[in-house]
């Protein structure tokens, strides 16, 4: 760790880890604070709450690491694979708390599931109370939680896979008798499970600590310990302050202590992988490859489900249950809540595209700073905000607003909301980035240098149309991080920076299902369409590219004959 800080320039270290550090010791402010801690460990559903948040922490990611292997192994090498990349995108575009809210109108005992289930079999003329998912349930929570990770485990894993051999390795264990699965269980896995260490540690900590989808569909007597820390920040007790502070405190230590379960799991994997391929021999494999093939058009039903389902509501007038449809369809919502809804869109889409800009800037120019010093730094030096509880970070950060005496106005809030979107969209931005800019084949700058090109107008000319299309979707991925973000800027905004995540969860505490619809499909839409705007130019990207490339190889081949 010490040489790799090392190797970082004072800029960089006050970039990448200065915030954190600053992050994790100020939210221990008020551990001394012995007397309080007495009363803290009285409080009513303590250790319950805490068993809630490892129970997610340990389970969610598992079942995501291991769906998300199971469908890279069954749709390698096939048309499956391919189309599965292609819908990464939508996938990972939808903001958790509108999924959250989409699969509850869907799959709650009262959704379009059970409706329909009662339209064709009257099966349940009342909302069956013996149903599974139950609304604010700990398994509710866990699926939503799963269902959003494995498309980022999935990009994780075709990003690291695309540095080995796959092809050569499991031609080799055809010739000794292993099918196409087993090998690649047998090979692929342990492998991918140690580049994945990080990405999958950076789930756990998220699922340790998510506040808004464990406060929207996570039980609440009690809540987990990371919505029970934000509620003692907000309270206006001084004791609850201390509280905020050593619930903060335990969910590092819960961090520390399921990076020690990560690490041996990596062990585990890696000790065993020889006995453990059995898990795809017959009939274990058929049914585990079944599954992972039957993922692709679950999660586009779902996706699809879950918007249709936030578009009715939002136009519904009159929808009762058990009716498949509402008695009318209106508009009449959307008109009386635009007045409303300009503030809260105005910040989202302001601090997305001002997240975006930045985080994609910073990526480019921490690239383009270790490439020209001929070095590589390691994942964890940029992945250091997604290592730590959000919750505790976000805590020091406001502890330091209270010691610099940063009155809370609107400005000064918007300010620390930006910076707070910046850290957190930053390593994702960069994750999305940094394969494809490293394996730029630095030849045509050197091309472009000999025809009296400086290194940015290289850049500008040659490189960025190049890699449009990774540059454009690391932009889109920082604007789907920053409309997703809710603790930042509850916190951070001292509850002056409304956007459309807070006023979601906020309304969500409501009965008024139309409201939080609605709410909930914008938040959908903005990065949707940013995704879908970037992927239709990403199509024309390489045709104009290809041309440039061309055009300089062919100058420059001119010039040396």
């Amino acid at each position: 760790m010490a040489r790799a800080l090392s190797t970082l320039t004072w800029p960089w270290l006050l970039v990448l880890v200065v915030p954190v550090a600053i992050g994790i010791l100020l939210g221990l402010n008020g551990l001394w604070r012995f007397t309080d801690w007495f009363e803290f460990f009285q409080q009513p559903g303590l250790f319950k709450s805490i068993g809630y948040s490892l129970l997610v922490a340990i389970v969610a990611p598992l079942l995501a690491l291991y769906s998300a292997l199971l469908i890279s192994a069954s749709a390698q090498h096939t048309g499956a694979w391919r189309r599965t990349r292609q819908w990464l995108a939508p996938l990972l575009s939808m903001p958790h708390v509108a999924f959250a809210i989409g699969l509850l109108f869907l799959l709650s005992p009262s959704g379009w599931l059970v409706r329909l289930l009662q339209e064709l079999f009257s099966l349940f003329p009342q909302p069956p109370t013996n149903w599974w998912p139950q609304e604010k349930s700990l398994g509710l929570m866990i699926l939503v939680l799963v269902l959003k990770e494995i498309p980022f485990l999935l990009f994780m894993i075709a990003a690291s896979a695309q540095q080995f051999p796959q092809q050569q390795w499991q031609r080799l264990a055809a010739t000794m008798g292993y099918g196409s699965y087993v090998s690649w269980w047998k090979i692929m896995r342990p492998l991918l499970v140690r580049r994945l260490k990080l990405p999958f540690f950076a789930v756990v900590v998220y699922s340790l600590a998510v506040v808004d989808i464990a406060a929207l569909v996570g039980p609440n007597t009690p809540a987990p310990l990371a919505v029970e820390v934000v509620n003692w920040q907000r309270s206006f007790v001084p004791v609850d302050q201390s509280f905020a502070a050593f619930g903060s405190f335990i969910l590092l230590v819960a961090a520390a202590f399921m990076y020690a379960l990560v690490h041996w799991h990596e062990g585990w994997v890696l000790k065993g992988a020889r006995q453990q391929w059995w898990f795809m021999r017959r009939p274990w494999g058929v049914l585990a490859i079944g599954l992972g093939r039957l993922w692709q058009p679950l999660a586009v039903v779902l996706v699809i489900g879950s918007l249709a389902v936030l578009i009715s509501w939002s136009l519904a007038f009159g929808w009762y249950y058990p009716d498949l449809s509402p008695d009318s369809w209106q508009v009449s919502l959307w008109v009386q809540e635009w007045p409303f809804l300009q503030q809260p869109l105005f910040h989202s889409l302001s601090l997305a595209l001002i997240t975006a800009v930045a985080a994609l800037s910073l990526s480019v120019l921490l690239l383009e700073h270790q490439r020209k010093r001929n070095q590589h730094w390691p994942d964890w030096i940029v992945l250091l905000p997604l290592l730590v509880p959000q919750v505790s970070l976000v805590l020091g950060w406001v502890s330091l607003q209270s010691m610099l005496g940063i009155t809370p106005k609107v400005w000064s809030s918007y300010l620390a909301v930006i910076i707070g979107h910046i850290i957190f969209a930053l390593p994702y931005s960069y994750l999305v980035l940094a394969s494809h800019y490293r394996s730029f084949n630095q030849r045509y700058m050197s091309i472009a240098a000999t025809l009296g090109y400086s290194r940015w107008q290289a850049w500008w000319q040659i490189q960025w149309p190049l890699l449009r299309a990774p540059l454009l979707f690391s932009g889109a991925m920082a604007f789907a991080v920053s409309i997703a973000q809710y603790v930042p800027t509850l916190l951070l905004g001292n509850g002056r920076i409304t956007t459309l995540t807070t006023e979601t969860v906020a309304l969500a505490s409501g009965g008024d299902r139309a409201l939080i619809a609605l709410y909930s499909l914008l938040q959908a839409l903005l990065p949707l369409l940013i995704f879908t705007a970037v992927l239709f130019t990403g199509r024309t990207a390489g045709r104009t590219a290809g041309r440039k490339a061309g055009q300089t190889q062919g100058v420059n081949s001119d010039a040396g004959n």
